[in-house]
């Protein structure tokens, strides 16, 4: 049975370390089947694992780019 210790909370974490078992031939393929299991378990219980997010501010764009992003917004083919 895996130990499980909380060593943080960040940000948009919480940061935990997952001991576990295994033997030497197979412990990538245990390892992958605990963190898949860890994974779907938090889905069923609609947790959601945070992402970085970040903000892009774009200063300037080349015409052409933004003629094409133009009328790909409004469906118009040349």
């Amino acid at each position: 049975m895996p130990d499980i210790q909380v060593v943080n909370f960040g940000d948009n974490s919480i940061d935990l370390i997952i001991y576990f078992r295994a033997d030497n031939s197979n412990w990538l393929v245990i390892k992958s089947d605990v963190m898949t299991s860890i994974y779907k378990n938090l889905n069923e219980e609609g947790i959601e694992i945070p992402l970085p997010q970040r903000d892009l501010h774009i200063k300037s764009v080349d015409e052409e780019v933004m003629s094409e992003i133009s009328k790909k917004e409004t469906g118009k083919k040349e």
